[in-house]
């Protein structure tokens, strides 16, 4: 081997280690600012919730817990078990819920949703489930309510979930689908009507892009490979976040863009598939025999509710961010209300409303709920049973 030889070759091995220490150092300052930004998320509760007499309690244990997901199979995703005073959730991602009956013949009712049904923003005792297990174990009566509410499931987990506990014979007397909010943030948040939010897509890419590996050819396992380690790095996410972040703030930079047409097209099919996916439950239901009840639930963001000093401060707060979704919601409500006789004599109701007449604080932020705000869900709700008779 010749010096030049020599000389460029060590060069090179000089140069691979450069760059290798600097993608190291790359990723330190990665991990430490992805640090940083989840310990600001999860810091981040509203100042509503913190004046609550649970506020201290139940912001520690959501520091600690975060509303951590993990993947599961036909609905992509459900919430991690974990144990503290205000939040229980088990190992199937089922919320503990109190005042359920725990005799063998208890009626079951299993309700669906997002993180409203979840009962973010509330102890386990306040939210609606509990408030409406409360309820209908009055006067002597056995019921068992179970909470399948899911941070992020829109109206295609909740149906596919019901769908699939249905296939393994688990069938209860009631099934209440209380819907309508994450639809309509898929798209707010930089989403495909229809699809999973850009969020939870990033926390589950790695579970995806890992799935049926085996059945690859070899040049598609090496690009899985490179692009699954690639979503374990804190580099990688961060990067994803910040393209994410440049989307959702073009709302604001770029408002013209979001015309009255975008949002016709976004409403128009988000509504189509919520629609279908509410029929879909109450057809499968009464299949099994199962009363099924759908509600629109209220959305805080567009209530025409006399706000108190603090819901204006957190509903202006996203409202600046993308001064367009108000106007979305509205759209998409009114297009889900239009197509509502297409329910026919099936349980449906529209709760978009039944908070305006409130003058109580009721709204955490700009989605979820108080322990008032569940109080009224639940006895709506419990009127509804007894009502409803399909």
């Amino acid at each position: 081997m010749n010096y030049f030889s020599f000389k460029l070759k060590k060069t090179f091995v000089f140069s691979a280690f450069l760059v290798f220490l600097l993608l190291i150092l790359i990723e330190v300052a990665a991990i430490l600012i992805d640090k940083v930004k989840r310990q600001d998320d999860v810091s981040q509760i509203s100042p509503i919730i913190k004046k609550q007499s649970y506020g201290d309690e139940y912001g520690k244990d959501v520091k600690n817990y975060n509303w951590k997901k993990e993947y599961e199979k036909f609905v992509a995703f459900k919430e991690i078990g974990h144990i503290s005073k205000t939040i229980n959730i088990n190992k199937n991602g089922i919320r503990k819920t109190s005042g359920n009956c725990e005799k063998q013949n208890a009626k079951l009712v299993f309700v669906f949703g997002g993180s409203t049904t979840l009962g973010v923003a509330v102890p386990d005792s306040m939210t609606y489930p509990s408030y409406l297990a409360k309820k209908l174990n009055t006067n002597g009566k056995c019921y068992k309510v179970v909470n399948y509410g899911t941070g992020w499931w829109m109206s295609s987990q909740s149906n596919n979930k019901f769908s699939e506990l249905l296939r393994h014979g688990k069938v209860p007397d009631i099934a209440i689908f209380y819907e309508g909010i994450n639809d309509l943030d898929v798209v707010s948040y930089g989403g495909v009507p229809g699809g999973i939010a850009p969020y939870a897509e990033r926390i589950l890419s790695k579970s995806f892009d890992t799935a049926d590996l085996w059945n690859k050819t070899s040049l598609e396992k090496i690009k899985k490979s490179i692009k699954t380690f690639l979503h374990i790095t804190a580099s990688y996410r961060l990067a994803v976040a910040y393209h994410h972040g440049r989307k959702y703030s073009k709302s604001k930079k770029n408002i013209n863009k979001i015309d009255d047409e975008y949002l016709n097209k976004s409403a128009n099919a988000v509504s189509n598939i919520f629609v279908e996916n509410m029929q879909q439950n109450h057809d499968i239901g009464n299949r099994h025999g199962v009363k099924v009840l759908t509600a629109l639930q209220p959305f805080p963001l567009i209530s025409n509710k006399k706000l108190t000093i603090d819901e204006k401060i957190t509903i202006q707060y996203r409202i600046d961010i993308r001064p367009w979704e108000a106007k979305f919601i509205k759209i998409t409500y009114n297009k889900i209300l239009e197509k509502s006789d297409q329910f026919g004599s099936r349980c449906f109701y529209d709760m978009s409303e039944i908070l305006d007449d409130n003058e109580t604080e009721l709204f955490a932020e700009a989605e979820h709920l108080l322990p008032t705000g569940n109080e009224i869900i639940a006895e709506s709700f419990y009127q509804k049973i007894l009502a409803c008779d399909k």
